[in-house]
């Protein structure tokens, strides 16, 4: 077995979280639009930026730690996992 998702940072729920009031300038266009859609811009925001985050502490954690992984890997490759005595798959 590679690793190669092998940490997932989990956002906790931010509905609860003390909130910032923040000036943002956007597209007059888009503002309407999205008025007119009825989408709540700052919810909006803050999905959006926990996405983009969670892929920056990901990229950051990967590459952190891509010698271990590259090493456990290569371990892998080289000796079958340490369970492989014990599986009955």
């Amino acid at each position: 077995m590679r690793i190669t998702n092998a940490h997932r940072w989990s956002m906790d729920k931010r509905s609860s979280a003390r909130k910032k009031p923040v000036n943002l300038t956007i597209d007059a266009g888009l503002a309407a639009e999205a008025k007119a859609a009825g989408l709540n811009l700052s919810a909006m925001l803050e999905a959006a930026l926990i996405g983009s985050l969670q892929e920056r502490r990901l990229a950051l954690w990967r590459d952190e730690n891509r010698d271990a992984i590259a090493a456990y890997n290569a371990f892998v490759e080289a000796n079958g996992l340490i369970s492989d005595d014990w599986r009955s798959f």
